[in-house]
């Protein structure tokens, strides 16, 4: 549930250090989070995050699953 707390934050636009406040964890911490979220979901830039979380299902034939879905399965 962490990483997709994390992917959330980061898909809203907040900051590395934004994040690592709000949860009380290292800043590196949230960039390792960061690192592993995207290579669960092939992505390679956080605009590819925002965009992943903020398109509706029925709407990307191109996505298999929900994010949070593939973060689970691949943790």
């Amino acid at each position: 549930p962490r990483e997709q707390e994390i992917a959330r934050a980061l898909g809203n636009g907040k900051t590395f250090k934004s994040v690592a406040r709000q949860y009380g964890i290292a800043v590196s911490t949230v960039a390792n989070h960061a690192s592993r979220i995207y290579r669960k979901l092939a992505i390679y830039r956080r605009e590819e995050l925002i965009t992943l979380l903020r398109t509706p299902q029925s709407q990307s034939s191109a996505l298999p699953e929900e994010p949070a879905t593939r973060l689970k399965q691949r943790a």
